[in-house]
């Protein structure tokens, strides 16, 4: 699945019960350092990926609050699928 900034997605949410969000992709950043940065926050910016890709990093996004929040590639779900 390929993803790209402003691409509308559902991100489960880590604690929540499963309970998944409508969300719109504000940045994609990948990881230069597995081991230390999982989520690729210190990594690259890039414009889009193919999940489906094994590479590690995340997205940021605005929740319905307005706060700015992230969450790892695997929390994805393209919203059309």
């Amino acid at each position: 699945m390929i993803i790209n900034i402003n691409d509308k997605v559902k991100v489960r949410i880590p604690g929540g019960g499963g309970a998944m969000i409508d969300v719109s992709i504000e940045k994609i950043q990948v990881t230069t350092n597995p081991d230390l940065d999982p989520a690729g926050r210190m990594g690259k910016q890039i414009e889009k990926i193919d999940l489906d890709a094994d590479v590690l990093g995340s997205i940021d996004f605005i929740d319905e609050n307005g706060k700015t929040r992230w969450a790892y590639f695997h929390q994805i779900k393209k919203d059309n699928e």
